[in-house]
């Protein structure tokens, strides 16, 4: 393991979901006996910052006295970039698609060699996200 590295992924999360919950703020949070679209992006991007921030914070305490970290700015640039376009194609193509669009490109973005195995998890898991929150839960997604 590069030292350094372990830093970068929750680091970069945690700015994500920042921004994500920014951009969340425009959803409807209805109330607790009947939860709007905007609850679950909501909770979904508030727990995963407050994790990634104490994970962040984790190793940064890990990494005193190690090397200075090298950072792949190419590939972060393209995550930041990737995230950014998902945010805005929740609201033009839904979350299916954008959610698979999303997961496949970042298999891609870190190395994924085949095109089936990212394509077919990134199918997966956003019917599988779906068939769980908006037909078990009757949750609405974006």
């Amino acid at each position: 393991i590069i030292p350094g590295v372990g830093i970068l992924f929750p680091a970069c999360v945690c700015l994500f979901s920042a921004i994500y919950l920014i951009l969340g703020r425009k959803l409807n949070m209805g109330t607790i006996g009947r939860p709007g679209v905007g609850f679950l992006p909501m909770l979904s991007g508030g727990l995963l910052a407050v994790f990634s921030l104490f994970q962040t914070l984790k190793e940064i305490k890990a990494q005193t006295g190690q090397e200075k970290m090298k950072v792949d700015w190419r590939k972060t640039g393209l995550l930041l970039i990737i995230v950014c376009l998902y945010m805005a194609a929740l609201g033009i193509v839904g979350y299916v698609i954008s959610t698979c669009l999303l997961l496949f490109a970042c298999a891609k973005l870190y190395g994924a060699a085949s095109w089936i195995k990212p394509l077919l998890f990134s199918v997966v898991c956003s019917g599988a996200s779906y068939y769980i929150f908006a037909v078990l839960l009757r949750v609405r997604l974006p």
